[in-house]
Formats: C-alpha cells, sequence, structure tokens
C-alpha cells in the first residue's frame, strides 16, 4: 500500500464490493502487508497508538506488537520475517524474525520499496537502492546510471520479477527544449549491473512513481496522472552508468575510434576515443546481426580523447561491435569480444 488511509476496507470478490473491517480504533494505516486472509499486519505513524499491529482471525480483533511514534512502512517476507521503515529515512530500518514480536534495527536509513526472493536475498529502496545476502543484516548499496542527461537517479519503488530481473523507477533525466522525463530502471543480473531508458511516448511523463511488471516483458508504470504500458519489455535501447573521462584536452588531428583493450574481455573494457571538433558525440553497441544493444555515449563534446569504461555484466558472452557517431554519420566500427 502506497497511500494512506482511514480504517481497512476488505473484498471477497475481486474488488466489486467493498466493506470495513474491525480496526482497533479510527486507526489510521499508513502502510500494509497482507500475509494471507487471516494474517494481517500494518503500520501507523501517529504519536498516539502508533505502532505494528497485527491480526490472525482476518481482523475480528487486533494485536499491538510494537508501540513505536513513526514506522511508514512495512514488509513481511513470510509470517515470521519482516521489516519497518520510516518513508524518510530515519529511524532506521528494524527487522523482526518472529512474526512482529520483536524488532531490531539493521540499518541507518530507511525504505520505501523492499522485496526478498527467498528469506536471505533481497532490495530495498529510498533513493539509493541496497542489495542484502544474509536476511537484512547487512545491506550493499548499487550503482545506479549517473551522468550525461540525468538530473536525478534514484529508485523508489521497484517490480522484482524473478531472481535477476528487477523494474525500478524514481529517476528523471532533462532534455534542452523537450524538458523532464521519467526514467524506467531494469537490471538482468540481480542488481550487478542498473540501465535505464527513457520511453519513447507522446506523454512526456517527467517522472514515474509506480511500476509493476507480471513478468519481464509485460508491465506498467504510472506518475500520479498517466502511465504507460509494455508488452515487448520496454524499448529496446538501454543506456548504460555514464563513465566516460577526457583525458587530455589537446586538439587531434582526427576523430578517431580505437581498439577496446583488455580484447577479449570479461565483463569491463575501456573504449578510447578522439574529437577534433566540438560535436555530438554517440558511441553504439551492437551484437551480430546487427541488433543495436546498448548506446554508450550520447553528447555533445570538445575537442580532445576520451576514455569509456564499458562494463558488460548484463550481456552474454559472444562477438560485439561499437561504432563512432560524428553528428548522426558513422566514423568507424571496432568489434570486441566478452568471454565468460
Amino acid at each position: 500500500m502506497n497511500n494512506s488511509f482511514l480504517n481497512i476496507l476488505k473484498t471477497t470478490n475481486a474488488g466489486l464490493n467493498w466493506f470495513y473491517i474491525n480496526a482497533p480504533f479510527d486507526t489510521y494505516v499508513s502502510d500494509m502487508s497482507v500475509l494471507n486472509e487471516d494474517t494481517i499486519l500494518f503500520v501507523m505513524n501517529s504519536t498516539s497508538g502508533g505502532g505494528v499491529y497485527r491480526t490472525t482471525n482476518g481482523g475480528t480483533t487486533w494485536t499491538q506488537l510494537l508501540s513505536q511514534s513513526d514506522p511508514e512502512k512495512i514488509y513481511m517476507y513470510n509470517s515470521r520475517i519482516g521489516f519497518i521503515g520510516y518513508n524518510g529515512g530515519s529511524p532506521a530500518t528494524q527487522r523482526t524474525t518472529n512474526g512482529g514480536l520483536n524488532w531490531v534495527t539493521v540499518e541507518n536509513d530507511g525504505f520505501r520499496d523492499v522485496c526478498f526472493i527467498d528469506s536471505l536475498t533481497g532490495w530495498k529502496a529510498y533513493s539509493g537502492v541496497k542489495k542484502t545476502t544474509d536476511g537484512g543484516i547487512t545491506w550493499i548499496t548499487q550503482q545506479l546510471p549517473t551522468g550525461g542527461n540525468i538530473v536525478v537517479s534514484q529508485i523508489s519503488e521497484f517490480s522484482n520479477v524473478n531472481n535477476d530481473t528487477i523494474w525500478g523507477v524514481g529517476g528523471d533525466v532533462f532534455y534542452p527544449g523537450i524538458g523532464s522525463r521519467g526514467m524506467i530502471y531494469r537490471t538482468t543480473n540481480g542488481g550487478n549491473n542498473w540501465l535505464y531508458q527513457v520511453p519513447d511516448t507522446s506523454i512526456h511523463i517527467a517522472i514515474y512513481s509506480y511500476i509493476y511488471f507480471y513478468n519481464s516483458f509485460k508491465g506498467w508504470a504510472y506518475s500520479t496522472g498517466p502511465g504507460i504500458h509494455t508488452i515487448v519489455g520496454g524499448d529496446s535501447i538501454f543506456y548504460p552508468l555514464v563513465n566516460i573521462n577526457q583525458i587530455s584536452s589537446e586538439v587531434p588531428s582526427d576523430f578517431k575510434l580505437s581498439q577496446n583493450y583488455p580484447n577479449p574481455f570479461n565483463p569491463a573494457t575501456t573504449i578510447s576515443f578522439s574529437i577534433k571538433n566540438s560535436k555530438t558525440i554517440k558511441i553504439k553497441v551492437y551484437n551480430t546481426v546487427g541488433k543495436e544493444i546498448s548506446i554508450l555515449v550520447n553528447k555533445k563534446l570538445n575537442p580532445g580523447e576520451y576514455q569509456y569504461l564499458f562494463d558488460a555484466g548484463s550481456l552474454s558472452s559472444g562477438v560485439y561491435f561499437y561504432s563512432l557517431f560524428i553528428d548522426e554519420k558513422i566514423i568507424d566500427t571496432k568489434k570486441m569480444i566478452l568471454l565468460r
């Protein structure tokens, strides 16, 4: 649940009709986790009666498990393991392993969204994304794309499809003359590498707040108003972390694309290129059948020599090609080999 509401409603006919169920009092529910038709836990952010509540009989009776004024989010992986946190990052994320009877602080920031694929492996997001592999005891920050036209790179809500594929929203890019556009994030290796796309749509949504994917290809993303829907896994182009460095400002005699090093590589390699005039530069990656896999660079650069660190962690072993474009005109293409 993402919006706070008064009291609790229940449906038994797929949402056609709703009725109130018993609540402890005029409860201001901040977030809820439903385990089954009998067991429900919710948190209330209030100086009067705030904390964690649980029912094991479908809402007939409730028990306050924790008296605390400010929890806003709750996630229960199962009837024993769960987490509560504050939307703004304070107080810390707290964890229970006995169904909410006891809570222990495990993190110094809270969360807006959290999901586990088993009792050990999970992710949580507030502005960045963190992953745990020990049941939430420790959390490791994952790297999101930055640089280029990106204004804010953050994930506030995500949708876990399987052990590897996760979609997320919350960041935005800015294009002169167009304005802000919302970013859709995706990882296909459990968050080791996050890529993003800017949906090609006539609805220029400035930022997306909600996302849900039924599988790797079919999903929805929405703001507080309009939204988008895909049945093919979004657009074909995903942008990676912008990791480009100018290593020399000396003006070269020509435009040049160098062979990547190392080659073969696993999983990262450096691509070097030279620019003799201030131009709009693109470097694109293709597979062996000519399908565009990714755009590594897409920006106007000053004259000089540059290096781009290409992380191919989300790609499978094989032969790939990368091309240098100057003002949309292809200059050169090189072959690179990814060996796992």
